[in-house]
């Protein structure tokens, strides 16, 4: 079973690698739920060698995606901005997203992770 995850992972990588860009397709905006499945997808392109800036991703809810950085003092509130356009290529225009940006470096009080920047979506499509 990890071999076939492996295999997947290296074909995806060849695919993004060959086909001239590290950007995500544009898709239209969906106008259903998004699905699990393309929550996982675009999880696993923010979690490539593809965003050399995110070194770990996840959803910790449905409708929030987190990302984490190293800090080095910069304006993540951008970055939460970019991972916004990413995700309305990813066809979740139109849907209530927010996106925290965390330091995966250091966790605060009672074990949180410190939040670095944040956006949402849902404001930034208009």
């Amino acid at each position: 079973m990890e071999k076939r995850i492996i295999l997947i992972l290296l074909c995806v990588i060849v695919y993004m690698i060959f086909r001239g860009g590290s950007e995500p397709p544009i898709v239209s905006p969906a106008k259903t739920e998004i699905s699990d499945t393309q929550r996982e997808k675009f999880k696993q392109y923010f979690k490539s060698t593809a965003e050399k800036t995110t070194k770990d991703a996840t959803w910790t809810a449905k409708d929030t995606f987190t990302v984490g950085v190293i800090d080095d003092g910069s304006n993540r509130d951008e970055y939460a901005r970019y991972v916004c356009q990413a995700l309305f290529r990813y066809g979740f225009r139109g849907h209530v997203v927010s996106v925290q940006v965390i330091d995966v470096m250091k966790r605060g009080n009672r074990g949180q992770w410190v939040k670095l920047g944040e956006a949402r979506c849902d404001e930034l499509a208009e």
